[in-house]
């Protein structure tokens, strides 16, 4: 069993089945539905189902392929999706044979990729919904005169194949593995479906992760927290490829500081993996921006909590440096053509038509520059070294260890300790951001204070709640200011950089140096 875990068990009647041979009847206690989730590469299905089936766990177990073709249910006010709920009606197999099945779901839909959620699935003899199998569920207390279900309506539509593996093992824990590669139909749009699922049916959720590791090996998983109705209410939208911002920390003063730490992590290693699963199909150069942001939070937040016990066991990150290594790249060249050079073009054309020739060239060659990294970074987001460790770092933030009775504490000690350390630790950063000099020109020491003004700026933001009002508000504004300063002369080095590698006129050159010498002269 995971000591201390969200999620300790599969489901209550150890004789569930797979998905694809489930029994129609509701089990004996409240079903519920534990599983992991990633999103995979964007391959072939024959290519993806032949990698899997090759993984050693899986090599020797048979493969059982079925089309799932799913209507998904809400009202116009989306009242299903406000109270974290999801109906569906699914058709097994094709139209000749089809077998219908209606499942209710409640729980989160867009959280961690380990999710446990409620689930109540009936077996049905015709294609639409059925309001008495709801009434021994929660929909009950949802819906108590029927109104809701009266006014509910298709919204969107999953159409998938589903190759399974069932892997039971020796110590009697039982899971599924599961290749679901479709698409979501919603409002006219179709948006590609290529997820796989590991669900438990027996045993505890270090088995989860156990069999995550192993496929990670050989196949590229990224932590993916979207369920796939949250992907078809997003689709419909038009939000889905949308990128990851932080999210408002979730965080109070009668929590220890290890809970606090895991909590504030886990967010933001969310934020990071969303946004990773993103740029796989999206070229929205947000998407890199808020993966990077996401990364400096949680980097920030480790050396905050450096040396303390919560951070025991926290895996290697050194493979996700090729990653970071890439991004870092296309973020430069990003700013560089989007947002660095083009506030200084007229000022270089002024209607000179060489100047113009010149400046568009410029942009061609930094436009190609960014096509060519956004192809090392997908194929540095197919990498297994990656996904491993992006799993093992699921594993860490998801399944602690034990903590000891002193840990869980919550008595008015721990809730002063936690505070009081909170304050002291911003308190100690502000220091180090007051001593660094304004006024100097040294690479070194901008870079110095660059760092410890995003330290101090995210880790005031993460640990808003525990922090004087007061303090945090002027914290975050020193930090904010400075990091957007410092900021704004390394954009214009950097794209000085990028240029001197390019065959750029010399003229163009010279009048890009020329913009970044007096911008350094301004903010000094």
């Amino acid at each position: 069993m995971c000591a201390q875990s969200r999620y300790c068990t599969g489901r209550d009647n150890p004789e569930n089945m797979p998905h694809s041979d489930k029994p129609s009847s509701a089990s004996s206690g409240p079903p519920t539905e534990t599983e992991l989730k990633f999103a995979l590469p964007l391959r072939s299905p024959g290519d993806l189902a032949a990698m899997l089936a090759h993984v050693p766990v899986l090599r020797r177990r048979r493969a059982v392929t079925v089309t799932l073709h799913n209507v998904y249910y809400d009202t116009a006010e989306q009242l299903l999706r406000q109270n974290m709920m999801a109906l569906r009606l699914r058709q097994v197999g094709d139209t000749s044979h089809p077998r219908w099945v209606q499942t209710l779901k409640i729980g989160a839909s867009d959280a961690s990729a380990l999710s446990q959620r409620g689930e109540w699935e009936t077996e049905l003899a015709a294609s639409e919904l059925h309001h008495a199998v709801l009434m021994a569920t929660p929909w009950q207390a949802f819906d108590p005169d029927a109104r809701i279900f009266a006014s509910l309506k298709p919204c969107f539509t999953t159409v998938f194949d589903r190759t399974s593996w069932v892997v039971r093992k020796r110590d009697g824990s039982a899971l599924e593995v599961c290749l679901d590669i479709g698409h979501v139909l919603a409002d006219g749009k179709a948006e590609a479906i290529c997820e796989l699922e590991i669900e438990l049916l027996q045993g505890s959720c270090e088995n989860l992760f156990d069999i995550a590791e192993e496929i990670s090996r050989s196949l590229c998983l990224i932590p993916l927290g979207m369920s796939k109705a949250e992907r078809g209410y997003r689709a419909a939208q038009g939000t889905l490829h949308a990128p990851r911002y932080a999210q408002p920390p979730s965080i109070t003063p009668d929590m220890p500081p290890a809970q606090v730490a895991k909590i504030l992590l886990r967010e933001m290693f969310q934020q990071f993996t969303a946004n990773l699963v993103g740029m796989r199909t999206s070229d929205a150069p947000e998407l890199v921006h808020q993966a990077r942001v996401a990364w400096r939070r949680f980097r920030s937040l480790v050396k905050l909590f450096k040396n303390q016990p919560v951070l025991t066991g926290l895996p290697a990150r050194e493979p996700l440096a090729p990653l970071l290594d890439a991004l870092r790249a296309m973020r430069d060249t990003d700013v560089a053509l989007t947002e660095t050079l083009p506030l200084f073009a007229n000022a270089y054309v002024a209607g000179d038509l060489t100047r113009q020739q010149q400046w568009r060239e410029m942009e061609r060659m930094l436009a190609q520059t960014a096509r060519d990294q956004r192809l090392t970074v997908r194929n540095a987001l197919d990498s297994p070294a990656l996904g491993l460790a992006l799993v093992r770092i699921a594993r860490w933030l998801e399944l602690p260890e034990a903590t000891t009775p002193s840990d869980s504490t919550t008595n008015t000690n721990t809730n002063t300790n936690t505070t009081l350390w909170a304050k002291r630790r911003m308190e100690r950063l502000n220091k180090q951001l007051k001593a660094i000099p304004r006024d100097s020109d040294d690479p070194d020491v901008l870079h110095a204070a660059r760092i410890v003004s995003k330290q101090l700026r995210y880790c005031t933001e993460a640990l808003g709640p525990l922090l004087p009002k007061r303090h945090a508000k002027r914290w975050r504004k020193k930090a904010t200011a400075m990091q957007t300063n410092i900021g704004a002369m390394r954009d214009f080095t950097q794209a000085l950089k990028i240029l001197a590698q390019m065959p750029a006129a010399p003229d163009l050159l010279a009048f890009v140096r020329g913009v970044a010498a007096g911008q350094k002269l301004r903010k000094t």
